[in-house]
């Protein structure tokens, strides 16, 4: 199984230490292999809202070789992970950019045979809403099945047994 992660914070901090923990429970299932999107490294121009991906096709879009090459990798993968932590009550800008991006995919979903799954942590509040907005969104892009981990990590650096514990579950349930 080929899984794309799409990685929607600007550091490697808490989130992608649950997605590793995920990713080595998954391995332990089943034979996956995973390629991973730092959005951060890859630069992408904001948005301009000029709906060209609507009206023309994607293909318009005036940052059509940032997107494309992820679009292509979201289509070429069995299952995709989105991540975002809570920043500001929501997804990190990076995420909600990449998104804004690929909005055409809600006039025209295609992931109807992949499965996803959302996880967001925050050391405050937010991060079951955070899931449901990637949810939806992943929702109108197609995906009929989407998994949910959302963590309330308080002051820790590192994964509990209990956080450990419920990444096990979900990358149970998702492999």
């Amino acid at each position: 199984m080929k899984c794309l992660i799409i990685n929607g914070s600007p550091r490697k901090g808490y989130t992608w230490k649950l997605v590793e923990n995920i990713k080595e429970k998954m391995q332990q299932e089943g034979n996956v292999e995973f390629e991973e999107i730092m959005l951060i490294e890859k630069n992408i121009p904001m948005c301009r809202g000029c709906f060209s991906c609507f009206t023309y096709g994607e293909d318009k879009c005036p940052h059509y070789e940032y997107i494309n090459p992820i679009a292509t990798k979201i289509t070429e993968a069995d299952c995709l992970i989105l991540t975002s932590p809570v920043y500001a009550l929501n997804i990190s800008g990076l995420l909600k950019n990449f998104i804004d991006h690929t909005a055409y995919f809600y006039h025209r979903p295609r992931f109807f045979e992949k499965k996803a799954l959302v996880v967001s942590s925050t050391a405050g509040g937010f991060a079951k809403q955070n899931c449901k907005y990637m949810k939806d969104t992943l929702k109108h892009w197609g995906f009929n099945k989407v998994y949910l981990l959302s963590v309330i990590r308080k002051g820790e650096e590192e994964l509990t047994e209990k956080v450990k514990a419920k990444c096990s579950a979900v990358a149970h349930e998702f492999t």
